[in-house]
């Protein structure tokens, strides 16, 4: 689905990290220091999550499916979900460089 979308809230997604460590509390660990660097530098840091932008694949979710919007049980999302998945394989051909240009694999890229 959604780039926007949380699979577990109470992680930070490793695809964030240069070095991310294997485990979740590591990586709350990169985060804090992170933080305090910036507070010893005299800056101040922010951090912006919707909670209620969940991932299809989220545990709680699979468990009481009912408790989102779907398809299913509001047939009005249709074409938004249709939309979201062509989004979703337009990105993907876009990555994979299908409409010409150069591939892109990584921020890095972006700024070429």
């Amino acid at each position: 689905g959604s780039c926007y979308a949380l699979d577990d809230q109470a992680d930070i997604d490793p695809s964030l990290m240069e070095s991310p460590p294997s485990d979740k509390e590591g990586r709350w660990k990169v985060v804090q220091q992170s933080v305090e660097s910036l507070e010893n530098a005299g800056l101040l840091s922010a951090m912006d999550i919707v909670l209620n932008h969940c991932a299809g694949s989220a545990p709680w979710l699979l468990d009481e499916p009912d408790s989102a919007y779907n398809v299913k049980n509001c047939p009005h999302l249709a074409a938004a979900a249709e939309l979201d998945l062509k989004l979703a394989w337009f990105s993907n051909e876009l990555k994979k460089g299908n409409f010409g240009g150069p591939n892109i694999q990584n921020h890095g890229d972006l700024e070429r």
